[in-house]
């Protein structure tokens, strides 16, 4: 064991100290040291060389290896923040953490880290720490500087590098996204984007989006899905976890399907999973998604991880034309401050991630709109529901209020609500769980209606498919389920919906799965020895199927049909996912575009391509041809056994140039050299890019035409460390004006390159 009233003190074992690099070695082409791993103490570990890679293997036996592994430095790092990536290989379950010296204690564990999670996928796993107020003086076991250590003493850490940076790197930086600043992203450049300008004639589906993982970026272990150890869930239904990526897959550690293989859930805090919930939206019809923000958990000094939902939900619907708006849950807040906590965290919304600006957030009537759940007689008195009104009349964040509560609002008896409820913009009777015999009660809809529409207040019915929630109040399987009926119990309150005109409706919800309400794909093939509902063999895009179909019934587009429609035989396969090219790359003739396998029960039959907007019918997953000079796009959706089409990969557009492929060096992503975005673009007369460099380096910026040939050269010579700006004002190598079009600029630093396009119009 480590000496504990010394810890500078070195420790022996064996009687020798093993220190296997005598030599400080700095990474090749990259800002970072490799640190020096040194083996004793409670740290021994054995060194596993090949041709390939070396690994530092701590010994011991399973279940008993040694808890650290200690590094040593020689840059002079005093009282600094730095930055330590760790390469390591994923096997076993648990957490990496490390212990260094800083200006209070040679033992500080980092708090800042990312990636940290052994997920025994097997494989090379990169986590990276932040180091603040580090001072290195070699006062840990061996003379070290900070050491690695186990959550789990049954994991084998095999570590092949600790690098150590001075400035935080672009992995650290990929984690630490300021989700706050306003969209500037990837936009849907389709022409069926939904309207954002009214909450008329829109299905809108409730979006938790609050489930989280051990492993995903948020760094918070599972939440939602069950406690830490998985020893008391809190879901009733399973996710069809097929479709979601590997990087999107989680596993629950000890968990298996009948068939024996591993279980793995998403989190909400993973941006590809959001984005593939408003593919699924997309595809099937779905409007608007009411992001469910808790007003109990909303941080009143605006931390920046409580905006991450709000972030992803935007960028989602901007890149498949969705519409959304915010929904504030108030269960649980004191009444006292409910007002004031949505009134602070409304006008941050607004004014600072300036989230109404946006061009996909719902509008109705001029307004952006916001939704508010939780107006309940039993829950505050009217008054409060008045102040909680009153924060969206106030000048500048002004909103048209979708309001939600009880179902039983015209027949309140407690002074003041029923005033409360006819000021809303529109209103939402909470439905869920009301039920007259099998079926969802829809006798009041006709007369709620009525009522509101006589006060000017929109009406929307709630429709949900079901209900359970045995596993999350521990109750006996079955005991609370509202059963779905195979779908009949869903179906008919969108008959009613239609029967009643009603301008829209709000479907509860995308994702709950803790009170079985969700509509978005689930399975049937559930973890074994667990309790879970299913949909009783329907294929999991069922409840999308149908609701993208009520959508087009409520607002008329298809007759009113004697039954329900058999909505298995109109089940769809998975969305591809273009791999390459990738998304505004640079690529050369021959081009080959490869996408994903599509899945389905029923097997794939065939894909097509949109190139160009031109379909093309092909049998693989890839595709190769050659392409005019310029900028192409490319979409793919695949077709399954029972003669479906599926949705579209989202549109990827790619540049065709004679130049090489520009895409960055493979090793480009452990680089700290940056070359930002150029700005204006397109533009007119001049065009700036910004770039940084991480150390002295001779750096070259070339402008190219498609036709590869050398337009101008804005940057050419030695570079000290630091950012830069240049431009480009349009002109060729002997100072004329160039053509309209598009050009390239490349920096080319050390051993890395960047392309980027840009368009010269004249």
């Amino acid at each position: 064991m480590k000496n504990r009233s010394n810890p500078s003190q070195p420790a022996l074992v064996g009687g020798l100290l093993f220190v296997f690099q005598s030599l400080f070695t700095v990474a090749p082409g990259q800002t970072g040291y490799h640190m020096v791993p040194l083996s004793g103490a409670d740290g021994v570990f054995e060194t596993i060389k090949t041709a390939q890679d070396t690994t530092y293997r701590s010994t011991g036996t399973p279940g008993n290896y040694q808890p650290y592994m200690y590094f040593q430095t020689n840059v002079a790092v005093l009282n600094r923040t730095v930055y330590v990536e760790v390469t390591y290989l994923d096997e076993g379950y648990g957490t990496m953490g490390i212990d260094y010296n800083s200006t209070t204690s040679l033992y500080q564990t980092a708090a800042v880290k990312h990636n940290n999670y052994f997920l025994n996928k097997g494989g090379i796993r990169k986590a990276v720490f932040k180091l603040e107020k580090a001072n290195f003086q070699n006062g840990q076991n061996m003379n070290a500087d900070l050491r690695l250590f186990i959550s789990d003493l049954s994991i084998r850490m095999q570590v092949r590098s600790a690098v150590l940076y001075l400035e935080p790197t672009p992995f650290f930086l990929s984690f630490e996204e300021d989700f706050v600043k306003p969209y500037s992203g990837r936009q849907y450049t389709g022409d069926d984007a939904v309207d954002a300008t009214t909450l008329s004639g829109k299905i809108v589906t409730g979006y938790q989006g609050w489930f989280r993982a051990i492993g995903d970026p948020a760094g918070q272990g599972w939440i939602h899905y069950a406690n830490q150890d998985f020893s008391d869930l809190f879901v009733d239904l399973w996710p069809d976890m097929q479709e979601y990526s590997d990087e999107e897959k989680y596993p629950v550690p000890g968990w298996t399907y009948a068939n024996g293989n591993p279980v793995s859930l998403y989190s909400s805090a993973n941006k590809k999973s959001v984005l593939r919930h408003f593919q699924w939206m997309q595809t099937y019809g779905i409007e608007v998604a009411a992001l469910q923000r808790f007003v109990v958990g909303v941080n009143d000094n605006h931390a920046n991880e409580s905006f991450r939902l709000p972030a992803y939900v935007r960028e989602a619907a901007n890149r498949t034309g969705r519409s959304y708006y915010i929904m504030y849950d108030m269960a649980g807040q004191d009444p006292a401050t409910l007002a004031d906590v949505i009134r602070d965290d409304w006008q941050y919304l607004v004014d600072s991630m300036k989230i109404t600006d946006d061009d996909r957030y719902l509008h109705h009537n001029g307004k952006p709109v916001v939704g508010v759940y939780g107006f309940f007689a039993d829950w505050f008195p009217a008054t409060i529901g008045n102040e909680v009104l009153d924060v969206f009349e106030e000048s500048g964040h002004e909103a048209f209020v979708a309001g939600s509560g009880q179902w039983w609002w015209r027949t309140e008896a407690a002074p003041g609500w029923l005033d409360v409820y006819r000021r809303m913009g529109a209103y939402i009777p909470w439905n869920v769980g009301h039920i007259n015999g099998d079926y969802a009660y829809t006798g009041r809809w006709q007369d709620d209606k009525n009522d509101l529409a006589s006060h000017g207040v929109l009406y929307l019915p709630l429709i949900f498919p079901g209900f359970g929630w045995d596993n999350l109040n521990n109750l006996t399987p079955g005991e609370s389920v509202i059963e779905r009926l195979d779908g009949q119990f869903m179906w008919k309150q969108f008959v009613d919906a239609r029967n009643i005109d009603a301008v829209g409706a709000y479907v509860a919800m995308f994702d709950e799965i803790d009170e079985s309400t969700a509509i978005f794909k689930v399975t049937n093939d559930i973890p074994q020895n667990h309790y879970f509902m299913t949909l009783n063999g329907l294929p999991s895009d069922f409840y999308l199927l149908m609701t993208g179909f009520g959508n087009d019934l409520i607002n008329k587009r298809v007759g009113l049909p004697a039954q329900m429609p058999d909505f298995t035989t109109q089940s769809q396969p998975s969305i591809p996912e273009i791999l390459t090219p990738v998304y505004e790359g640079t690529v050369a003739n021959p081009v080959t575009i490869t996408w994903s396998a599509a899945s389905h029960a029923s097997g794939i039959t065939g894909y097509a391509l949109l190139l160009d907007g031109q379909p093309v019918s092909v049998s693989g997953t890839e595709y190769s041809t050659s392409l005019s000079l310029g900028i192409h796009s490319v979409q793919v959706q695949a077709t399954n056994g029972l003669g479906n089409k599926g949705g579209y990969s989202e549109k990827t557009s790619f540049t065709v140039s004679a130049l090489p492929t520009g895409l960055p060096h493979p090793a480009v992503q452990e680089s700290s050299y940056r070359l930002g975005q150029n700005a204006p673009n397109p533009f007119t007369d001049r065009t700036t890019f910004d770039f940084y460099v991480p150390e002295p380096s001779v750096v070259k910026i070339s402008v190219y035409n498609l036709q590869g040939q050398l337009v101008a050269m804005p940057a050419n010579g030695y570079y000290t460390p630091g950012n830069y700006s240049m431009g480009w004002n349009g002109t060729d190598l002997r100072g004329n004006p160039a053509e309209g079009g598009v050009y390239l600029y490349r920096m080319v630093a050390d051993r890395f390159t960047f392309t980027r396009r840009m368009l010269l119009i004249r």
